[in-house]
C-alpha cells in the first residue's frame, strides 16, 4: 500500500504542468481570436475577463481556468489543437524574426529569382520549426472553410419547385 501511495505521488508530480506566463498569454490570445471569430460578445467578454484575472499573476488554478475558457471557444484542452487540428503558437523568437523574413521574401519575390524565393521560404520554415506545418494546415483549413461557407445563389424556375 505504501508503494502505491508513493507511486501516485510521484506520477502526480511528474504529470503536473508548470504553466508559464508566456504560455498562458499565448493560449488566451488564441482563445480570444477564436471567440471573436464566433462573433459572440459574451464569449469574448469571458475570455477578456480571464485575461484581466491573469494580468496580476497566475492564480493557483490557472491551467484549469484556461482549459475552461478553451473548451468554451472550442479549443482542445491544452490549447495546441482545435478538433484535432494543430494550432499555430508563435514564439517571441518567431515574432522578432518576422520583419526581417518578410523583407527578404518581398525582395526575393520582386527579383523573380526562384532560387532566392526558395532560400527565403526555407529560412522561414527553419524559423517556424515544427509549427510550420501548423501554419500551413491553418491556412488550408481557413480556405476550405471559406469555400464551404459560400452558398450558391438561388436563381431560375427550378429552384422554386
Amino acid at each position: 500500500m505504501k508503494a502505491f501511495a508513493f507511486w501516485s505521488l510521484l506520477t502526480a508530480s511528474v504529470w503536473a504542468v508548470d504553466l508559464s506566463t508566456e504560455e498562458a498569454e499565448a493560449r488566451l490570445r488564441m482563445a480570444l481570436q477564436i471567440a471573436r471569430e464566433h462573433n459572440d460578445r459574451a464569449l469574448v467578454a469571458k475570455v477578456e475577463k480571464a485575461g484581466r484575472d491573469f494580468k496580476a499573476g497566475l492564480p493557483e488554478d490557472a491551467d484549469k481556468r484556461l482549459r475552461e475558457v478553451e473548451a468554451a471557444v472550442g479549443i482542445d484542452p491544452g490549447g495546441w489543437s482545435m478538433a484535432g487540428q494543430p494550432l499555430f503558437h508563435p514564439t517571441a523568437a518567431m515574432k522578432a524574426k518576422q520583419p526581417e523574413l518578410h523583407a527578404k521574401l518581398t525582395a526575393a519575390m520582386q527579383s523573380d529569382d526562384a532560387a532566392q524565393v526558395r532560400a527565403a521560404t526555407q529560412e522561414m520554415l527553419t524559423v517556424l520549426g515544427d509549427q510550420a506545418a501548423c501554419r500551413m494546415d491553418a491556412g488550408l483549413a481557413a480556405k476550405q472553410n471559406r469555400a464551404l461557407s459560400v452558398k450558391p445563389r438561388q436563381r431560375g424556375y427550378f429552384w422554386r419547385l
